[in-house]
């Protein structure tokens, strides 16, 4: 790194942050990168959204709860993201998470930011198509109401056996990687 990148800094707000760390995380998630990255990424979105917004909520629960993967619960959700803060306990706890926990806390958060940044337009194409995904691959989970009802055109189940990153480019062409 030459000096005068040293130098240089950039402006960004934070809702902006929020925005690039739910992007990124979305990225990291569709190219199958680290889901504690993943993870850590939709924490920080998370704390900077509920911040903003002044809530201590999340968005809507539009989850069936009854429908959940097994062991998740709404506490889980209030807690995810503390889950790796560190602790003045035993730095060498084991921490079991699962993805499929990751995932639906991110869907929450990117619900979440659009919900408070309704008139941004900062709403990203990589957040339309981890939220497409999510509701083609795991629709059990959600209430009746919370996803559209899709084309019948649309061959589900041939969709549901694409990898993330064969999803990600069928459906959405070349969506380049968020910006720095």
């Amino acid at each position: 790194m030459s000096r005068q990148e040293e130098s240089q800094s950039i402006a960004f707000t934070k809702l902006d942050a929020a925005r690039r760390q739910i992007n990124t995380a979305i990225w990291l998630w569709f190219n199958g990168a680290d889901i504690v990255s993943v993870h850590t990424l939709t924490a920080a979105a998370h704390r900077i959204v509920l911040d903003l917004s002044g809530s201590t909520e999340m968005a809507s629960f539009p989850f069936d709860t009854a429908n959940l993967p097994e062991g998740l619960t709404k506490k889980m959700f209030r807690k995810a993201e503390t889950l790796l803060e560190p602790a003045p306990d035993d730095p060498d706890e084991t921490i079991n998470l699962k993805p499929v926990w990751t995932e639906l806390y991110l869907f929450l958060v990117i619900s979440a930011y659009i919900e408070f940044a309704i008139d941004d337009d900062s709403y990203h194409p990589l957040m339309s198509a981890f939220m497409l995904r999510l509701g083609v691959c795991r629709p059990e989970v959600f209430r009746s109401d919370a996803l559209p009802t899709f084309d019948k055109s649309l061959n589900i189940e041939r969709i549901k056996k694409l990898s993330k990153s064969e999803f990600l480019k069928e459906m959405f062409g070349n969506i380049s990687p968020p910006a720095p």
